[in-house]
């Protein structure tokens, strides 16, 4: 017998309180025995990172949930039609919940599916908060949505003598198209359409079958084409459903479970790349049971339902609590409160629910078991079995695999969480395999290896975000301490020039350091700001009059030692000319301006320098402005009184 999971004594740690205990765990296969052998999550931002930096409080993407789709109007008539005769059938199959699902309504919230969805880890197929990771699995899509997981693929090939009922679909379907096609110019068929025909033809006593074989795998083609496997052409059957539809109609259960699940996990990758890199028209098409994801988020988290939720009969299905419950949440609300993982619920479909039939799954018991006699393995159990093993899930027609990795998320089952190992893919084999079925009261634990590998991550994660949006800035995680202990160090030394620039400015000062250097005070923005990166010029909650000291000010450009008259809290803007004091000596004349020449300027003052000085500067200039013409001139002028209402100089000599 080769068992799913590992049971040792260990010490382990709530995610909560994190008070240790010594007890058997039971930890899903496949574990990492070090930390060289861990699953690791990719070490790139996630939506929720990007927009948390950014602060968009609203996704710039136009989301259609093509997958998202009421029942129709006569829908519940023709399953009261058909359920008298084929209740059992369905139940057999496995899928009775799946169609009594799809009777009831669920309203979108998309601050709920778009706010969970920010979380979302393509690579794990998980949802990495800042707490743990969590995901959609199995289970949830068997109690939520009401699909088999076992049985056989969703590609199994119909018998010999079944196919007169594909042939016969097809027929309908084309016949329905071509009239379709003379109407509306569109070659296809709808879902209202393939209703209508039906409850038509029953009306008029087309139907010959008295057993009335044929109208149910009709009906089983649509609930399959609109609630199961919905297109992104919307509201359109195909050809893809009828062999499925089949099988079902003679009680063969299908794996409808784990194509779901593909799909859903394929849409959400997509969903998070575009809500990145919008395409031109900012639009997303998605045909993914996005119903499960924003079901999941209310079941796992009470404080988005848990008083909107509503009371279960005997028989209903699960989703019957959340029938036209309308959500009125904000995404920074939903965002705030899936951050926060004090509440999240592990295991909502163990606690206990009043007149929910949690006697059908015997793995929500009060008491827990060891799985290893095969000899009477019902289906229940067999389901469970298959929530815990690790597996590649089929997209249906085989389009794309996608990982699934329970282990990654052992505490959703009642299973400790330790290291988890790198993904690998057995061959299922029911005989040869044991698992654990925990109480429904039982507390799962993670060790304390686990907990130090995730907050390890957590904070490498965090430089990782740092470094996406401030590359230039270093690693961010550290910064704090570094720029303590660098401060320190400059406090102690006279010499702060050679102290990092960002580390002179002391932000949120309101009275500005002044500091006497070779007979002059000077007060400024910035400091060599044409030598610092462009980001750190930014520096925000720096006010206008910071002064800094640097010794070598020549080389620091004048316009950013000036100091504006207007509005007190007004910040300088580097002009497109700007002034500068070189070479000045003890035998030039103190206190003047030289303009420098550029390419937009059409005259300047001569440069002064040492030992080089102007005997008539008035003349120079009148020279200068003859040999310009009027227009240009006053273009001239306009330059210059713009640059001296922007900039004016303060030397202030002792």
């Amino acid at each position: 017998m080769n068992p799913l999971y590992e049971s040792r004594t260990e010490t382990l740690i709530s995610p909560n309180n994190q008070n240790p205990t010594i007890r058997t765990a039971r930890f899903l296969k496949p574990i990492a025995r070090n930390l060289d052998n861990v699953s690791e999550i990719p070490k790139t931002p996630f939506v929720s990172d990007i927009f948390s930096v950014q602060n968009l409080q609203k996704w710039p993407l136009m989301v259609f949930f093509t997958g998202w789709n009421p029942p129709q109007k006569n829908w519940v008539g023709w399953f009261n039609r058909l359920v008298i005769h084929h209740a059992t059938t369905w139940i057999k199959a496995g899928i009775y919940d799946g169609i009594l699902a799809s009777l009831h309504e669920i309203p979108c919230n998309k601050g709920l599916v778009f706010g969970v969805s920010e979380f979302w880890c393509s690579k794990t197929n998980t949802f990495i908060f800042p707490w743990g990771e969590a995901t959609i699995t199995l289970e949830d899509v068997m109690i939520l949505g009401g699909f088999p997981v076992i049985g056989g693929s969703i590609n199994k090939p119909i018998e010999e003598n079944d196919d007169k009922f594909v042939i016969e679909l097809k027929r309908v379907r084309t016949e329905l198209s071509e009239e379709n096609l003379k109407n509306n110019g569109r070659n296809e068929v709808t879902h209202l359409a393939w209703l209508d025909h039906f409850m038509d033809e029953e009306e008029e006593g087309e139907i010959e079958n008295k057993e009335g074989e044929f109208e149910h795998v009709a009906f089983l083609s649509l609930w399959l084409s609109r609630f199961v496997f919905p297109d992104l052409n919307e509201g359109i059957i195909d050809d893809f459903v009828f062999p499925i539809a089949t099988h079902l109609s003679k009680g063969t259960p299908i794996e409808i479970a784990q194509s779901v699940l593909a799909n859903l996990y394929h849409e959400l990758t997509l969903l998070t790349q575009n809500v990145i890199a919008p395409p031109l028209d900012c639009k997303h098409y998605t045909c993914g049971l996005f119903k499960i994801v924003q079901l999941w988020v209310c079941e796992r988290f009470p404080e988005f339902g848990a008083k909107l939720a509503k009371t279960l009969e005997i028989g209903d299905p699960r989703v019957v609590k959340w029938e036209n419950v309308n959500f009125e949440y904000s995404l920074s609300l939903v965002r705030s409160r899936l951050k926060v993982g004090e509440n999240f619920q592990w295991r909502p479909y163990a606690s206990y629910l009043k007149k929910w039939e949690q006697i059908q799954w015997p793995f929500y018991d009060e008491l827990d078991q060891i799985v290893s006699d095969y000899a009477d393995l019902d289906d229940p159990l067999l389901s469970f079995c298959r929530f815990l093993y690790t597996c590649e899930l089929n997209g249906h027609e085989m389009k794309y695999k996608e990982m699934y990795q329970p282990h990654r998320v052992a505490m959703q089952f009642g299973y400790d969480q330790d290291l988890p190992g790198q993904f690998i893919v057995p061959a299922f084999d029911c005989d040869k395999v044991g698992f654990y079925i925990p109480s429904r009261s039982f507390c799962s634990r993670i060790s304390v290896s686990y907990y130090n590998w995730w907050k390890n991550y957590m904070l490498y994660h965090e430089e990782v975000v740092n470094d996406y949006f401030w590359p230039k800035r270093g690693k961010c995680i550290s910064e704090s301490s570094v720029e303590r202990q660098l401060m320190l160090e400059t406090n102690a030394s006279s010499d702060r020039d050679n102290v990092p620039l960002a580390l002179r400015v002391r932000q949120g000062s309101r009275k500005p350091i002044e500091i006497k250097t070779k007979g002059c005070r000077v007060k400024s923005d910035s400091v060599g700001i044409d030598r610092m990166p462009l980001d750190l010029r930014r520096v925000s909650n720096v006010e206008e009059n910071v002064a800094y000291d640097s010794l070598d000010i020549d080389h620091m450009p004048l316009a950013l030692r000036h100091e504006t008259n207007g509005l007190k809290k007004a910040r300088l803007k580097p002009p497109d000319r700007y002034y500068s004091t070189e070479n000045v000596g003890k035998s030039q004349t103190e206190g003047f301006v030289v303009l420098l020449s550029d390419s937009n300027s059409h005259f300047s003052v001569q440069e002064s320098s040492v030992g080089k000085t102007s005997t008539d500067p008035e003349r120079d200039v009148k020279d200068s402005i003859s040999r310009l013409s009027s227009k240009k001139l006053l273009a001239s002028l306009a330059r210059i009184e713009k640059d001296l209402a922007v900039l004016k100089t303060r030397v202030i000599y002792d």
